[in-house]
């Protein structure tokens, strides 16, 4: 009878446990669910790399006059801003400056043109009157555009299956305007870093580097968004190190403690510092904010300040597993960041 008894307890103890176990712990098929990613290695990055982005569209800076026989004369008001993207003219699409000026010079009566354009993700239309620049000899919408983007970042990792990179872990942005470039395609070249700005409080440092465009081109670019900059590296791109491959770690698994990040910040040689992660946010959708880190490495401190512009994308290794990327520097304390986990950048 105590058996039995016993026995009815041991039973007892077992459903509530498996009840507790069903509504608390989420099954579901869908890995991300959880901050699980898939069986995946990459080639740990690091490398400082130059980005040449061309354009989807034409970006607005700003305003110009035309010099016409009347006198200098501003043609836009407020129909086209800085940050506008313009994408078409007279229904035909422009992606290089030219594009425009080539329009509006062959039309038959000089009369208004229709832009199509984008400003914060809205498409509207403007009707709007050319007027013919007597210096230029051409005629001009009184606009200053730019067809492509450029700039330095860090590699983050390229995947061993596919050879996709990603990198950043924000976009490349036009500097006059803020606005996110959208890639139509671009190019990935090697990198030098020539020298560094220092940080301070108030004062984010940066690396002042050299893009190597004389030499071999690394990669192309078919994505800019607010997760980084991707694309494809060549099968013998130098970014490719076999004896540097490593499996990523989800978001589920990243804690507090030590970590490392791997940055170039002299040269081309990709080196290995100290962080340690402070704070781990829980998120069930993609921010570039996914946690805050703090540099304890002395070397690193010394000869950059902490983190520096130019070092977004470096990875973040944890465990022997890449789980993230830096985003950005605590502008007040540029011994600390932020950083994105590797799985909203896997995604792209």
């Amino acid at each position: 009878m105590k058996d039995n008894k016993v026995l009815h307890f041991a039973v007892l103890f077992l459903f509530i446990g498996f009840v507790f176990f069903y509504w608390t712990v989420p099954l579901t098929d869908d890995i991300e669910e959880v901050g699980i990613v898939p069986a995946t290695r990459v080639y740990l990055g690091g490398h400082t790399v130059g980005f040449n982005i061309e354009n989807d569209g034409v970006l607005v800076l700003g305003k110009s006059n035309v010099q016409t026989g009347e006198g200098a004369k501003t043609l836009i008001e407020d129909e086209l801003a800085a940050g506008d993207i313009i994408k078409s003219v007279n229904g035909i699409t422009v992606n290089k400056t030219k594009d425009i000026f080539a329009i509006i010079n062959s039309r038959p009566d000089n009369g208004e043109v229709l832009i199509s354009a984008v400003r914060k993700n809205k498409e509207f239309e403007v009707r709007l009157k050319p007027s013919y620049d007597v210096l230029a000899k051409k005629y001009k919408l009184g606009l200053w555009v730019k067809d492509d983007a450029s700039g330095i970042g860090t590699l983050t990792y390229v995947r061993e299956d596919n050879l996709r990179f990603g990198a950043l872990g924000h976009p490349i942005s036009d500097s006059a305007t803020g606005v996110a470039a959208d890639a139509r395609s671009g190019i990935v070249y090697p990198c030098e870093v020539m020298g560094i700005n220092r940080g301070g409080r108030g004062a984010p440092g940066e690396l002042r580097g050299l893009i190597l465009k004389g030499k071999a081109e690394q990669g192309s670019i078919s994505k800019n968004n607010k997760h980084g900059v991707f694309g494809n590296l060549k099968s013998d791109s130098v970014f490719l190190n076999p004896t540097r491959l490593l499996e990523v770690g989800g978001r589920a698994a990243v804690k507090p403690g030590k970590a490392k990040i791997y940055s170039s910040i002299e040269g081309t040689k990709v080196e290995e510092f100290d962080i340690e992660i402070i704070k781990t946010n829980y998120q069930a959708s993609s921010n570039e904010k996914s946690l805050v880190f703090r540099v304890v490495d002395k070397g690193l401190i010394s000869r950059t300040g902490g983190i520096v512009q130019g070092m977004s994308g470096s990875p973040i290794v944890q465990n022997g597993k890449l789980v993230g990327a830096v985003t950005h520097v605590f502008v007040n304390d540029p011994t600390k960041g932020f950083g994105i986990y590797i799985d909203w950048m896997l995604n792209e």
